[in-house]
């Protein structure tokens, strides 16, 4: 802050005003005497005194040991000459201390009936400041090209202006110079600034800083945003007596804060638009949406959503002002010559400034440039513009981002309409296995207990081999239709599981199996989380599988004779780090057949079903666990049970 006798001229303490700057005293003298006619503030503060005390005071007062003070005349005439001296010398404080200070002195002449000499000092512990660097200081302040400089006299009619400010309005100072500020060309063109501009002229002449953001239009039709001050001058009396307008060009730096603010809705917005898609119900619905968030959020002119079907590209949304014309009923995916197929087969988006320069067939040849960014694996969006170089990477990534959302609701769609349709099948295969069920518990067995009952009534009366051989036979398709009933029933999911023992669900399957001579050894005494129905039909399954097939006897046994089948056999139940085994010590299973024994209808002997080792993996993996078959440590066969978690 500057501070002036009264009578300094109003364009001297204007001037003045504009060379405070940086961290230096400043001390102010007229050419015709040695008498401190304005200093700065910081003057005030290194010499411990108030700026009435030291205007109108000597400089020898102030300063001493230096040359000017012995002939005043002689150094201001010299000044005239040399425009710049440096010198040093000491201040002299309030307090009566005093320190070295370095002086740069330098003549100014901010009117034509007045000059000045402007004293800048520094402590001496600092290096002089060269002439040209002060020199840079003080225009910097008032003519820096980035910056537009005015000086009003305190009823706002223009004194100056510096040729940053004179250039933009395209004119010169004798055609501004003495009119109200705010009839200037800087603000003519809205009548609502010259208004608030006349009313902070009235505050700052008033004493009041002023500052404020203004757009100014140049004549050319350019347009500025500028962060404009408005400092009064005051003399040690505290009387403005000028107004000193500042402004500093922050167009860039606002239109950088507009993209910012504009890209902070556009993403809050597409997560709203998220939160739509993700309740849409149909893909339709969900093409629909990208458009019209491209028009509306994205402010795409031109746009239109793709669905992959096949092998073609199928547009399922359009902007509602582009007519057929303007875009392709399909496009195959394999088409070199278009973007969208591109684009779609590589998953990479593209953005293309210019479309004729690249090999690429536009719908029509006034598209110019266009966007493209693939929806997942579901199709391909676009967005095409009649300028070249209408997208940047700012729209790439929102596109991106909206597209991420469509991908995924897509996706949820593609998911849910899989499972729907899976569900179907599953409904209509549960249909045919009910009536499967049904024709087997009533059509197939009930027939054949009648004609068994028969023939126990003619086998009682008769002794003949063949009756015997029917008998087996009869069986035998009984067993086939009760395997066939449980294999239906048991290739289901489980939902009934609770922990069961091992040990008592052995024993009780081994109860209900005819073993013959054959004996078991359990092992364990692990519990498992299983459909106890179920996981004894395991049980049951594999142990007879072993007293059928485990010993060479058993295989020529006649049907139903046990303790021939059994004979000489040992079944083990034992634990295995993640499950359980079955094994015993017969024959085992042949390598070859080993890969067949789980197949539905497979057995090796000639009346055997075939279901009973098919059925033991059916409920198995209903379980979610894994059963492998292989040879047991005596060499005969082994069932693993495996991927059984601890209940």
């Amino acid at each position: 802050m500057i501070h002036t006798d009264t009578d300094l001229a109003p364009a001297v303490a204007s001037a003045l005003q504009l060379a405070d700057a940086g961290t230096a005293s400043l001390l102010v003298c007229e050419t015709s005497a040695p008498t401190v006619r304005a200093v700065n503030d910081t003057a005030c503060q290194r010499l411990d005194r108030t700026d009435a005390d030291l205007i109108g005071t000597s400089l020898d007062a102030v300063q001493s040991d230096v040359p000017y003070l012995e002939d005043w005349d002689a150094f201001t005439a010299d000044l005239e000459s040399t425009d710049w001296q440096t010198h040093t010398g000491v201040h002299h404080r309030g307090d009566g201390a005093t320190y070295p200070v370095h002086v740069d002195a330098i003549e100014l002449s901010p009117t034509d009936v007045q000059t000045l000499v402007l004293l800048r000092t520094r402590p001496r512990h600092t290096d002089p400041m060269p002439r040209s660097e002060l020199e840079r200081q003080f225009q910097t302040v008032f003519d820096h090209p980035a910056s537009f400089a005015a000086v009003l006299n305190p009823d706002g009619t223009l004194r100056t202006a510096n040729e940053t400010a004179l250039d933009f309005i395209d004119a010169t100072l004798d055609t501004v110079a003495g009119k109200p500020f705010w009839e200037t060309p800087w603000w003519t063109h809205a009548e609502s600034l010259q208004s608030e501009l006349r009313d902070r002229v009235r505050r700052a002449a008033a004493g009041e800083f002023q500052r404020f953001e203004a757009e100014h239009v140049a004549p050319e039709g350019d347009s500025a945003v500028v962060d404009a001050s408005l400092s009064p001058v005051t003399s040690t009396h505290g009387a403005v007596t000028g107004i000193v307008a500042l402004g500093r060009d922050i167009t860039e730096r606002k239109t950088r804060k507009r993209q910012v603010e504009r890209h902070r809705s556009q993403v809050h917005r597409l997560h709203e638009v998220a939160t739509d898609i993700g309740s849409l119900e149909a893909r339709d619905a969900v093409y629909d949406r990208i458009v019209e968030a491209a028009e509306e959020i994205l402010e795409f002119d031109i746009a239109i959503a793709d669905q992959a079907v096949g092998d073609v590209l199928i547009p399922k949304a359009v902007s509602t002002d582009l007519d057929a014309q303007h875009y392709y009923e399909e496009t195959p995916i394999d088409a070199d010559d278009n973007i969208a197929a591109r684009v779609y087969r590589t998953n990479d988006a593209s953005i293309v400034d210019d479309l004729s320069q690249h090999s690429v067939t536009p719908v029509v040849s006034e598209f110019e440039s266009a966007l493209t960014v693939p929806i997942g694996d579901h199709g391909v969006f676009q967005s095409v513009s009649r300028s070249t170089g209408a997208f940047d990477e700012t729209d790439l990534e929102l596109t991106e981002l909206l597209m991420s959302h469509a991908a995924t609701q897509l996706d949820r769609l593609a998911t849910k309409r899989e499972l729907r349709d899976r569900t179907q099948t599953l409904e209509a295969q549960n249909e045919r296995l009910e009536r499967f069920k049904n024709a087997a518990s009533h059509d197939l067995r009930n027939p054949l207990n009648v004609a068994r009952g028969y023939l126990e009534e003619e086998m009682a009366s008769t002794d003949s081999e063949n009756l015997e051989e029917v008998r087996n036979a009869l069986d035998r398709s009984l067993d086939l239709v009760d395997d066939l009933l449980t294999f239906a029933r048991d290739g289901q999911t489980v939902t009934n599981a609770e922990v069961v023992s091992l040990p008592a669900i052995v024993e009780e399957s081994w109860r209900t199996v005819e073993t013959g001579d054959a004996s078991l050894v359990v092992d364990t005494d692990r519990a498992v989380r299983a459909a106890p129905s179920r996981l004894r039909q395991v049980f049951e399954n594999l142990i007879r599988n072993s007293v059928d097939h485990g010993t060479a006897d058993a295989r020529n046994a006649p049907r139903g004779d046990t303790e021939e089948a059994g004979s000489s056999l040992t079944i083990s139940v034992g634990s295995l780090e993640d499950g359980f085994y079955v094994a015993d010590d017969g024959q085992g299973i042949p390598a070859a057949a080993s890969r067949k024994v789980f197949q539905p209808g497979y057995s090796t002997a000639s009346d055997g079903t075939g279901f009973g080792l098919n059925i033991v993996r059916e409920i198995v993996e209903a379980h979610d666990w894994q059963i492998e078959v292989t040879e047991s440590a005596t060499g005969g066969a082994r069932f693993d049970v495996t991927d059984v978690p601890d209940p």
